[in-house]
């Protein structure tokens, strides 16, 4: 679903994971208000540090809370699989 890189303090090379719906529907189970749909509409970087977060905990990459890896980790980021855009191209 989304693609991460990321650059952690005292490593070496960034790391790559990928969050799945199960890392989705963890981020909305502890985030208030979340949803795949709101994050869809209004992305927030806050957002994509909890999503990570939670895949890099699943995939062992990281053990520590949301806050250490806000202040102790780099992310890039891209989607990888939502929906296009339906809008037609300006003329």
């Amino acid at each position: 679903m989304f693609e991460f890189k990321l650059t952690i303090d005292g490593r070496d090379e960034p790391v790559e994971v990928v969050a799945t719906s199960r890392d989705v529907l963890m981020w909305e189970k502890t985030t208030k208000g979340a949803s795949l749909a709101k994050l869809e509409r209004d992305l927030r970087i806050g957002d994509m540090y909890a999503l990570a977060w939670q895949a890099a905990r699943r995939h062992g990459h990281f053990t520590g809370d949301l806050e250490a890896f806000q202040t102790t980790v780099d992310l890039e980021f891209e989607d990888s699989g939502g929906a296009e855009d339906p809008t037609p191209p300006a003329r």
